[in-house]
C-alpha cells in the first residue's frame, strides 16, 4: 500500500499493515473509527521502519491514541491527542525515546554516530514552523556523536504571537542555552536575509529574493556543552553571551558577542569582544581580547578591526607579543 501517494507526501512510501478498522464515515470531517494493529513496514525519509504497534481512534477530527515502535534503529513510545478541527491543528503528545539512531534512520549525515534518548511533552498548534506556537518541553536527554555522550537535564521552548504577529521564541536550558528570539520572519528564509546582509558589502553581489518586512532581534547566554556537540574540543567561559539584531529589508545584520574565557584545544583566549555591523561606516567588524595563550606564543592587548569598502577588504591589527 502506497501510503505515501494515498496522503500525497513524498517522504512516505510503501506500508506493510495489519490493522483492524471499525467506525463509519470516509471523509475526516465525518470520520468516527477506531483501530488497532500492527504496521510491518513503513518508508519514511529512506528508511524502512518495521515493528510498529498502533491503538486509536478517531471522532470528531481529534485522533486519540498510542503507538509503540520497536525498530532496530528506533524504540520509542507516545500517546496523546491531536486535533484536527481548527485551522491551527493542536498537538498534545508524551514521547519517550529509549534510543533513536538518527545517522541510520537518515536525519543525521555529516556524523557516524548520532543517538540520541529522552523525553519529550508538546503542547503546540499550528501547520507549520512558521506559525507553531506552545510548549514543547525535554527531559533526561542523552546525546551520542563521535566525540563524547552528552547529559542534558532539561530544555524548554515556547513560542507566542503577539496581537501584530510578532513572534517570540524563548529557550531555557541551564545546561545549554537560555534566551530570546523576537520578530517577524520565515523560517526558510533567515539563511538568505544572511546572506544579503553580508553581500551587501560587495558591488557585485546579487541578493537572494526574500519577503519584505522580516527581521529579527536574538539575545542568548550559551553554554560549553552545547557547543562541544557541534565544535569538539571548545570550552566557553560561563557568562559566554550574543545578541543581534537583522532585517530584510535594509540588509542590516548587526552581532555583539562576549565571553570572559575561551578555551579551543591548547589555545586560550581571554575576555573576548567582537562586534559586527555592516552598515557602519567606521568598521564592519571589530575584535578585542585581553590576552591569547598558545603553546608556544603569548599575546596581549589584541585588537583588530576591518572595514570593506568597494570590494576592498581593509584590516588593521595591534597586539602585544612575547613569551
Amino acid at each position: 500500500f502506497n501510503l505515501g501517494y494515498f496522503l500525497d507526501r513524498k517522504d512516505l512510501e510503501k506500508t506493510s499493515l495489519n490493522l483492524d478498522v471499525n467506525g463509519k464515515g470516509f471523509k475526516q470531517k465525518n470520520l468516527n473509527t477506531t483501530f488497532t494493529g500492527d504496521v510491518f513496514k513503513l518508508r519514511y525519509n529512506g528508511y524502512t521502519y518495521t515493528k510498529i504497534i498502533l491503538d486509536g481512534k478517531f471522532k470528531n477530527q481529534i485522533f486519540d491514541g498510542k503507538s509503540v515502535i520497536n525498530d532496530p534503529n528506533l524504540f520509542l513510545d507516545f500517546q496523546g491527542k491531536i486535533n484536527f478541527d481548527k485551522k491551527d491543528i493542536d498537538f498534545d503528545l508524551e514521547a519517550n525515546i529509549d534510543y533513536a539512531n538518527l545517522v541510520n534512520l537518515n536525519f543525521v549525515k555529516k556524523d557516524t554516530i548520532s543517538v540520541i534518548k529522552g523525553n519529550a511533552k508538546l503542547n503546540v498548534s499550528g501547520t507549520s514552523l512558521d506559525d507553531l506556537k506552545g510548549q514543547i518541553f525535554l527531559s533526561n536527554i542523552s546525546y551520542q556523536n563521535p566525540n563524547d555522550i552528552y547529559y542534558l537535564d532539561n530544555y524548554t521552548i515556547n513560542s507566542s504571537f503577539d496581537n501584530d504577529n510578532v513572534r517570540s521564541i524563548t529557550i531555557d536550558s541551564p545546561d545549554i542555552i537560555e534566551g530570546k528570539l523576537v520578530g517577524k520572519y520565515k523560517v526558510n528564509q533567515l539563511g538568505k536575509m544572511f546572506e544579503n546582509s553580508i553581500g551587501s558589502l560587495y558591488t557585485n553581489y546579487k541578493p537572494n529574493k526574500v519577503i519584505k518586512g522580516q527581521y529579527l532581534r536574538f539575545n542568548f547566554t550559551l553554554y560549553s556543552p552545547i557547543v562541544d556537540i557541534f565544535f569538539h574540543g571548545i570550552d566557553l567561559g560561563t557568562d559566554t553571551d550574543f545578541r543581534g539584531y537583522l532585517n530584510s529589508d535594509t540588509n542590516v545584520f548587526k552581532l555583539n558577542f562576549n565571553s570572559s574565557q575561551i578555551k579551543a584545544l591548547t589555545n586560550t583566549f581571554y575576555n573576548i569582544n567582537i562586534k559586527l555591523d555592516n552598515k557602519n561606516p567606521l568598521y564592519n567588524a571589530y575584535i578585542q581580547m585581553d590576552s591569547i595563550t598558545t603553546s608556544r606564543y603569548k599575546v596581549q592587548d589584541f585588537s583588530l578591526i576591518n572595514i570593506t569598502k568597494k570590494d576592498t577588504l581593509f584590516v588593521r591589527s595591534e597586539f602585544k607579543g612575547g613569551n
